[in-house]
């Protein structure tokens, strides 16, 4: 018997196949049963050709060891298309013709499934994985509903009231929203399957990607100033006539200095001057309180994922931030507070699409919120958090930058007390007031960089 000593097909040679046993299973446009192994396998073969044993184990070498082998040297494997691979199946072998237009397939709605034993490809193929087939055929079975894939959550819920994802208890399993695995099984020839696998390759895995980059800066400049006035000790009032029978014999002057919030919590540290002495039977004895304090934050986060081609990527670092809740009970003389906690940190959703050759669109969305001050409320202070959001599309060229600025924000409060006309006198003025003055500006900038990954399965250059 003679066996042909090539492959039809676009496998390249492994270990598993190096040597001189090629067995040709042609199946090009001729051959009816596509098969150039013949059921007489079986038999002795003459010296030199290879035994069954032989081409079994080369096959078993091509397409793996799960493959079932017809008499004849036809083989099934089986593919398993989980999610919405299958259904995406179900259009590629959809025959396209004049009369009969590509269908609209709904959401939601179930795509029928062909009938065991369908034919796919042929020279008069008309569906796309036919065509691409190049006149070989395939038969397949479609089972749609396979299994399901359940189990345990692989991730904590955002809120801590819903439990955590890793407990002893047993899995819940949910069929409703649980994902569904198809069973493909194909029949060909050794060369038919080859090009089967060669399509799946080219729709699956040789999905363009692309790896995002971004940045992310937040800057922060908080700066106070606070001046105040009280009394040495208790009992020395800050002015005093020491002569009798004036008019005015004491006048006190006390606007202690307000401690200002630089940062997340009020500044503590103070500058004393002790001022005090006697003129024309006038005593002055008073301590004035003046605080300056500065805080710069440069906060820098650079988190990089890869995603395909007009897939979404979500970025999110975020921290829980307890925000207390006022509760007050029943008969309204008591308060207390509970604590939630609030995400505040960095969200976006990035959109990458490939247009031409090395030229990537963006469709971005980010929100960036952050706690900017505390208010003085009881019986705890609460965060002041402040949100700002960005939408934009743009183009960029392949590992070019964006860059999203201008999210400023500028706070300034101030407080001042003081005793009317004596507080307002120039110089003199500051004994007889307290002032205080914060202000805090905040900026954020993003770097996004989007890559077309082509080096996917090769090394790179560090490697070699």
């Amino acid at each position: 018997m003679d066996v042909q000593a090539s492959v039809d097909g676009m496998r390249a040679a492994d270990a598993s196949t190096n040597g001189s046993l090629v067995v040709g299973l042609s199946d090009m446009p001729g051959n009816a049963r596509g098969v150039g192994v013949a059921p007489a396998l079986d038999a002795q073969e003459p010296q030199g050709q290879p035994t069954r044993s032989e081409v079994e184990a080369h096959l078993r070498g091509l397409f793996g060891p799960s493959i079932l082998i017809g008499p004849g040297g036809e083989i099934t494997k089986q593919y398993f298309l989980v999610g919405d691979l299958g259904p995406t199946f179900l259009k590629l072998i959809h025959e396209i013709r004049p009369e009969q237009p590509q269908p609209v397939f709904e959401a939601g709605k179930p795509i029928t499934a062909p009938a065991p034993g369908t034919k796919v490809g042929g020279a008069d193929s008309h569906s796309i994985l036919g065509r691409m087939l190049r006149g070989r055929e395939i038969e397949i079975t479609y089972l749609a509903d396979f299994e399901k894939l359940t189990g345990a959550r692989i991730a904590d819920p955002p809120m801590p009231s819903q439990g955590s994802a890793v407990t002893g208890a047993p899995m819940q399993v949910d069929v409703a929203n649980s994902t569904p695995v198809a069973l493909l099984l194909v029949t060909a020839t050794a060369a038919g399957l080859t090009a089967f696998e060669g399509a799946l390759d080219l729709f699956y895995t040789s999905i363009p990607q692309i790896e995002i980059t971004v940045q992310v800066i937040e800057y922060t400049n908080a700066d106070a100033l606070a001046f105040g006035v009280s009394r040495v000790n208790a009992g020395t009032p800050n002015l005093e006539n020491l002569s009798s029978g004036a008019l005015v014999q004491a006048y006190t002057s006390i606007f202690p200095l307000r401690q200002p919030v630089v940062g997340a919590s009020p500044v503590t540290d103070v500058g004393l001057f002790t001022l005090g002495g006697i003129h024309d039977s006038w005593e002055l004895n008073l301590v004035l309180q003046a605080l300056e304090a500065n805080n710069v934050a440069d906060i820098t986060s650079s988190p990089k994922l890869v995603v395909r081609n007009g897939g979404v990527a979500s970025i999110s670092t975020l921290t829980q931030i307890p925000f207390p809740r006022a509760k007050i009970n029943q008969l309204g003389t008591e308060v207390a507070a509970e604590i939630d906690f609030k995400p505040v940190g960095v969200k976006m959703n990035i959109i990458p699409v490939i247009a031409g050759k090395d030229t990537v669109l963006l469709q971005l969305y980010a929100d960036v919120s952050a706690v900017t001050g505390f208010a003085n409320t009881t019986p705890v202070v609460t965060p002041i958090t402040s949100q700002r959001s960005a939408v934009t599309t743009v183009y960029l060229k392949h590992n070019h930058s964006l860059l999203i600025g201008g999210l400023k924000s500028v706070t300034t409060f101030q407080s001042e007390t003081k005793v009317p006309i004596l507080g307002d006198i120039p110089l003199l003025g500051f004994l007889f007031r307290s002032t205080s003055t914060s202000r805090q500006e905040t900026s954020v900038a993003f770097q996004i960089t989007p890559r077309i990954v082509n080096d996917r399965g090769s090394p790179t250059e560090r490697e070699q």
